[in-house]
């Protein structure tokens, strides 16, 4: 061409057979022409997205750990020795307490006993990267080509990080102190292997327990590639060598965590492509490009002041259950924008039961896997439920009680406040009564006004309760796998169905009929503990009280309360609507309050569906205190002290059923 020596950047033989060079763009078309030149690329380059914010984050991988199955592998013990991870990205905070190297020593220290093994012999076993390897593949190393005279030694930084290299700068320089690109790589090589254990007040102490941050791999080693730094950000060839120099490292993984959520077509597939032939080798290539789907709808340029402007946005096929919409107008003008949402016919799920852990309510079946999406909201915390004619009957951990339709537990009609707090509720069709289950003792509940008669003491220490239709109980002895049945006449004396080995079960848990099969179904949790660590297990199990087989369907992690079990047999149309009133209970028996000052008193009606539940109120002394329709009283001239003023006349605080 024109004789200059060509400005090349990178040499690749492994993965490639490229060479990435700075050349002029008016170049290109004759490079193309010479007889070794099978195509020339423009290479995309990447940038990393930064976002500024003064919040504070509080990062929790130990249950980020149950989300991707993790938990599980530590428990066998598989928790990354001697795996090597690549992270591709903008560096690494090496001085982070979640990368000391003194850290993963001692972890492995305690993995070498537990073997049997000396440190040494542990060492040598799982294959560590060490600066000898390092030494035997640095001629063939991209990053050799870069930097002149580099050794295995300045190559080798750490126990943990035991290689590094800045790919955009060619140097050694891995930090994030010197440019402006940000700590995202520090931020994914956390959630791929930060330390079990952590230093504080000079001694290691476990990273789940003090700080909440345990990578998926902990004792894995991190290999730092950075190819974001002074210089910008990367090309495609700064990422493809430095894959090239994985793969020689004996990389079992690499992490690139490039592009953005929403992140468009490539103007040409050559490096896909390379990509994918990365499959044949034994290095696992994984990117993170595009992780959201969006839907996008038309535009009005020629919209005038004034104007309604409609457009329709179609999300049915985007992923997830959450959803942000954004409405950009480009002239920055004052608008005011209404989004209706058409969600379509509410679905009442197979099974549904109460997030403990997360405070709402889920649905599931017997394949569901964690974690389980929320269902409906729910201010607060249910612990006992039973199904009636489409109907949900549910006791919160205060012992309310609430009516629900069953396609949404979010719209509660309170029922009245019970005695005791109930952890379990059944529904006994062989005498049509609601039972319920708390501190061992068996109870009625009145599902009209919430009140609760004691049956009986049970022979077992419980928290769980389900009922068959031929009146048969069944309860699960606490602290064991081990479950009973029994009807009112034999409570004290439950006979033993089955026992599934290995649940510990002590917490809230359910049991519930499925109304079809009359199989037991049995939400079990229960905390399992690897060195300091609990993890959480909730077996989902069904269970034949014919025989006392069982099933261990799916293991749903969750604390699940309130199972619920749809289209139970009918309960005598107790939802219907009646026109008598049988009592009014109020919020507060007395009310005190200084001049000036107020507060609101609410009054229950029983039976719950009452048709006619309007209330009217009224202050028998206005100079004293005012009451306005929503119960809310003003204290007017002096301190008062007593019954509510709505109170002292039993006339003047009575639901007026004649009222239009």
């Amino acid at each position: 061409m024109t004789g200059e020596k060509l400005d090349v950047v990178w040499n690749m033989t492994l993965a490639a057979n490229a060479i990435s060079a700075n050349v002029e763009y008016g170049q290109i078309a004759a490079i193309e022409q010479l007889p070794d030149v099978e195509k020339v690329v423009l290479e995309t380059r990447y940038e990393p997205q930064q976002s500024v914010t003064s919040a504070e984050n509080e990062p929790n991988m130990v249950i980020s750990s149950q989300m991707t199955g993790t938990n599980v592998a530590w428990q066998s013990g598989y928790t990354g020795a001697g795996m090597r991870v690549a992270i591709i990205d903008t560096g690494l905070d090496l001085d982070h307490q979640s990368v000391d190297p003194e850290a993963l020593a001692m972890a492995l220290r305690e993995d070498a006993e537990k073997a049997g093994l000396s440190y040494d012999e542990y060492l040598a076993q799982i294959d560590l990267l060490d600066a000898e390897e390092i030494a035997k593949v640095l001629p063939q190393l991209n990053a050799s080509e870069r930097y002149k005279d580099l050794t295995a030694q300045e190559l080798y930084v750490n126990l943990k990080a035991p290689f590094g290299f800045n790919y955009v700068d060619a140097s050694l320089e891995l930090t994030h102190d010197k440019d402006t690109e940000g700590g995202h790589g520090s931020h994914v090589a956390g959630i791929a292997a930060a330390n079990r254990y952590v230093k504080q007040n000079g001694e290691y102490v476990s990273a789940a327990d003090s700080v909440y941050m345990v990578g998926n791999a902990p004792d894995a080693q991190i290999i730092v590639m950075k190819v974001f730094g002074q210089n910008g950000g990367a090309y495609e060839s700064d990422y493809m060598a430095a894959i090239e120099d994985a793969i020689l490292l004996g990389c079992d993984s690499v992490n690139l965590s490039l592009g953005s959520g929403n992140a468009g077509e490539p103007h040409d597939d050559t490096y896909d492509n390379l990509l994918a032939s990365l499959t044949g080798t034994d290095t696992v290539v994984i990117t993170s490009m595009g992780g959201q789907r969006k839907a996008q709808t038309g535009s009005n340029a020629d919209a005038e002041p004034g104007e309604k402007c409609t457009f329709v946005l179609d999300v049915s096929e985007v992923d997830g259950q959450k959803f942000l919409v954004q409405v950009t107008d480009y002239a920055m003008n004052a608008a005011t924008y209404e989004i209706e949402v058409d969600l379509g016919d509410i679905a009442v799920p197979d099974r549904i039961a109460f997030d403990l852990t997360y405070g709402y309510w889920v649905g599931y079946n017997q394949s569901s896997k964690w974690p389980l999406p929320e269902w409906m909201p729910s201010s607060e915390t249910f612990y006992a439920g039973v199904w009636l004619d489409h109907v949900l009957l549910a006791s919160t951990n205060e012992s309310k009680l609430y009516v629900m339709p069953e396609s949404d537990p979010s719209d509660k009609n309170y029922i009245g406040k019970m005695d005791v707090v109930l952890t379990d509720m059944a529904y006994n069709a062989a005498d049509s009564e609601v039972y319920g289950i708390a501190e061992n003792k068996l109870y009625t509940v009145n599902r009209l006004n919430g009140a609760v008669t004691e049956v009986g003491e049970i022979g077992i220490t419980t928290n769980t309760l389900a009922c068959d239709a031929n009146g048969i109980f069944y309860s699960q002895k606490l602290g064991t796998g081990e479950v009973y049945s029994y009807t009112r006449e034999t409570l004290t004396k439950p006979t033993l169905l089955t026992t599934v080995p290995g649940l510990p079960a002590i917490p809230m848990q359910d049991f519930e009929i499925a109304p079809n099969t009359g199989t037991l179904c049995w939400n079990s949790y229960y905390a399992q503990y690897f060195g300091t660590w609990a993890f959480n297990t909730g077996w989902y199990i069904e269970i034949n009280t014919q025989t006392g087989e069982y099933r261990k369907c799916v293991n749903l992690m969750d604390n699940l309360s309130c199972l619920i079990i749809p289209e139970t047999a009918g309960a005598g149309g107790w939802t219907e609507s009646v026109d008598t009133v049988d009592g009014l209970r109020l919020s507060r028996d007395t009310l005190e309050l200084l001049p000036g000052s107020s507060a609101m008193i609410t009054v229950n009606i029983t039976p719950w569906n009452a048709g006619d539940r309007t209330v009217t109120w009224s202050s028998s002394d206005e100079s004293v205190a005012t009451v306005n329709e929503d119960g809310i009283v003003w204290a007017n001239l002096k301190r008062i002290s007593g019954p509510p003023p709505c109170m002292r006349r039993r006339a003047t605080c009575r639901p007026n059923r004649r009222r239009a």
